[in-house]
């Protein structure tokens, strides 16, 4: 990443909406769904099980579904 990620022009607070606050989560995703690392930021962030907010437009939920559907998958491993 090279600082042009929109992440880094906005107040780090919008990526750490309550997980009952549906539009601050929109807000968020709509923001990572703008950025041409969102990819390379989710790749990062999905083996992170402590990794809190919005990262690569997904929330730790989400994150949580894809690293147990990908562990059953066998596509990698949990490094803490």
């Amino acid at each position: 990443m090279d600082g042009s990620q929109p992440c880094a022009q906005v107040d780090p607070e919008i990526f750490f909406p309550a997980p009952s606050d549906r539009p601050g989560i929109a807000r968020a995703k709509a923001i990572c769904n703008t950025c041409k690392f969102v990819e390379e930021c989710l790749a990062s962030a999905v083996w992170d099980p402590k990794l809190e907010g919005i990262w690569g437009g997904t929330t730790p939920r989400q994150r949580e579904t894809m690293r147990t559907r990908l562990r059953k998958l066998g596509k990698g491993k949990v490094t803490v």
